[in-house]
């Protein structure tokens, strides 16, 4: 499953993008069929896929140059490492995010909802983690250096969906 987890996610999404699209489409190309499809508007979930798949990457890529203690032995991974987090985000995400603003109820009261600013980093900091254990190029050591990554994860996530 570590090997092969990256591949079948992003052929499948390959694939869904392709039964997607006109053949006039097909014939352009995939970048072409991707443009098309996130300027449709009917897609918002694949286009919500791809934003937090890019801003995975790309934070990720910067966290490996910036944060000791954060690595990818390949530059090419932080493609894979984009799309598995994005995968995990989209199936576990939402189900952590549920689960997590349930047990801080409490404190969201305590605090006039002050507490769930942190469920996002919180989140994002577990689905690195689950990442990291799942793919053999990525390697984060440490506590402190997988919360910077996960925070750079977390501020990539809030501005590129207001780019795009």
């Amino acid at each position: 499953m570590r090997k092969g987890l990256v591949p079948t996610v992003f052929h499948a999404t390959a694939q869904f993008v392709l039964d997607r699209c006109s053949s006039e489409d097909q014939s352009l190309g995939t970048v072409r069929a991707f443009q098309r499809i996130l300027t449709a508007g009917d897609l918002p979930m694949l286009k919500t896929f791809i934003i937090q798949a890019l801003a995975a990457g790309i934070a990720v890529y910067v966290a490996s140059k910036v944060i000791p203690g954060v690595r990818i032995r390949k530059n090419q991974a932080a493609f894979g490492i984009a799309v598995a987090f994005a995968a995990l985000n989209l199936v576990a995400g939402w189900l952590l995010k549920a689960i997590l603003a349930l047990v801080l109820l409490p404190a969201a009261i305590l605090t006039f909802g002050l507490a769930y600013a942190v469920i996002g980093l919180t989140v994002n900091a577990i689905l690195l983690y689950v990442a990291d254990h799942f793919i053999d190029d990525l390697e984060i050591k440490g506590l402190w250096p997988l919360v910077q990554a996960a925070g750079l994860i977390s501020i990539a996530a809030w501005i590129l969906p207001r780019i795009f």
